[in-house]
């Protein structure tokens, strides 16, 4: 049995886990997180091409790391994976792959966390432990699909090529089946949105609508009853019972707490067993919302509060040596909310190294995190000059987001094909009717991923604090416009 040990171990190896690890790196806690799946990010890698998540690229963001994209309200899968790989590579982060925790054994000087691996269990000893990993995605009742259907029934597509071509139905009124709808209609594929509830606000969007219209496609509200058949779904509408033929029906049913993550937690003590249930029963503001329409704001956020037990403790002080971050702990729970799960490991791994509570932060603890402005401060506050100024700035136009197919063999920059062509390709970048100005393509001229923001400065004599925090300022300002992207420090590739 191969043993390991470390001072933090992080169970997980999505974005909250590598929040924690990114943090423990800066406050030079030796770290490592183990993740079931087959690649870090696993349950974004799951997720179908091109999606575009609700989340705003700065609730992404990790270290006062600029996460750079098409459009920063507008962030896809793709630019979210990108970025983590890069702060991955950065901070050399330690993340072990295809290890899923099954036994966590606390004692009074640390933790044995059992591990399978493929090479069969080992032990990691660890002097605390993060527990970051909660969801699995909710199936649908095995009651549900007729024996010998030819409807092929998914929990999840990886691309809308998998069905083009084909009728689909994708059942689900949340987030999650408003995204797999959303990114299906963009490829052109005609859908029927089968929902258990009312349409909600998303569904009304503007552009929601125009490509429901342009592809053909139709939402069903409050069905009941939905049965897979053999040549389609069956479901009860109005008290009448309605027929879909379909051949793939996407169950976009959302997430739900895994009962393996809430089973090793109350075996251990860390969880007792009405914490757990109450976690288990909890919900998210998005539920809330959907079980209370007509129910005032505050009347919605108290119902999501209270429904969860107060996990402030777990945070900010531990039990048995254990931690806990991410989604039970606030009310966007798994649909919704990964700045205030970046926040809550945030918070746990700096409390681990002694940091006192953030000011204005009260229990109970969903509702501390509710206040999503202070949280934003807290993750901002102390993030050290040089930690942005030794990135690597890229114009896009180089190789990316480009409006010209990437050049693999040969090497025409942004630079070179406007000298070519005379032709300005930041145009087909930045937002339209907001050019670059003078200073900015003369930065987007440095940004040829040769030399860091600190060597830009120091080749121009930038020595003061003020003026090298400004050409941040305006570096920052190509990153969220399109025109630019980043590249770790070349110390962090080896």
């Amino acid at each position: 049995m191969t043993n390991l040990t470390t001072m933090l171990c992080v169970i997980g190896g999505g974005p909250t886990a590598v929040a924690a690890l990114f943090e423990a790196r800066e406050r030079g806690i030796p770290a490592l997180a183990l993740e079931a799946g087959a690649t870090p990010l696993a349950s974004l890698q799951a997720h179908i091409e091109g999606l575009v998540y609700l989340s705003p690229a700065s609730h992404w963001e990790v270290g006062g790391l600029p996460l750079d994209c098409r459009d920063a309200l507008e962030c896809s899968r793709e630019d979210v994976l990108h970025y983590y790989a890069r702060v991955i590579q950065l901070g050399r982060l330690d993340i072990r792959c295809r290890h899923r925790c099954v036994d966590l054994r606390p004692d009074a000087d640390g933790v044995t966390v059992v591990v399978e691996t493929p090479e069969g269990l080992c032990e990691v000893r660890a002097e605390q432990v993060l527990v970051t990993a909660w969801y699995e995605r909710r199936p649908l009742p095995p009651d549900a699909v007729e024996p010998g259907s030819r409807v092929e029934v998914r929990e999840g597509l990886r691309s809308a090529a998998e069905v083009a071509g084909r009728r689909v139905a994708v059942l689900g009124g949340g987030i999650s089946g408003f995204e797999q709808a959303g990114t299906l209609m963009m490829a052109g594929q005609p859908v029927t949105l089968l929902m258990r509830g009312e349409a909600r606000g998303l569904h009304r969007l503007p552009h929601f609508e125009r490509l429901m219209e342009a592809t053909g496609s139709r939402l069903v509200p409050n069905v009941r009853a939905v049965h897979v058949i053999h040549d389609g779904v069956t479901y009860q509408e109005d008290g009448e019972t309605r027929h879909l033929p379909c051949d793939v029906l996407v169950a976009a049913c959302g997430a739900r707490l895994s009962p393996h993550v809430l089973e090793l937690l109350t075996r251990a003590r860390v969880l007792t067993h009405e914490e757990a249930r109450r976690l288990s029963g909890s919900v998210s503001l998005e539920e809330a919302k959907q079980a209370h329409p007509a129910g005032t704001a505050a009347d919605q956020e108290r119902l999501a509060v209270e429904s969860r037990p107060d996990l402030w403790p777990l945070v900010f002080e531990g039990r048995r040596r254990v931690r806990l971050a991410g989604g039970p702990l606030h009310v966007g729970a798994s649909n919704a909310g990964v700045m205030v799960s970046i926040a809550t490991a945030v918070f746990a791994v700096r409390a681990m190294a002694g940091a006192p509570v953030p000011a204005g932060m009260a229990p109970p603890l969903a509702r501390a995190l509710l206040n999503l402005e202070p949280l934003l401060q807290v993750l901002r506050a102390d993030v050290p000059p040089e930690r942005v100024e030794s990135l690597r700035p890229l114009a896009v136009g180089s190789w990316s987001r480009a409006w010209v197919h990437p050049h693999l063999l040969e090497s025409p920059t942004a630079r070179s094909l406007e000298r070519a062509t005379g032709v300005d390709p930041t145009r087909f970048l930045l937002p339209i009717g907001r050019g670059a100005s003078d200073m900015e393509r003369e930065l987007l001229g440095l940004a040829d991923g040769t030399a860091s923001i600190g060597e830009i400065a120091d080749a121009n004599e930038m020595h003061t604090r003020e003026e090298r925090a400004k050409l941040v300022a305006l570096f920052r300002k190509l990153w969220t416009r399109n025109a630019l992207t980043w590249l770790p420090p070349r110390d962090a590739a080896h």
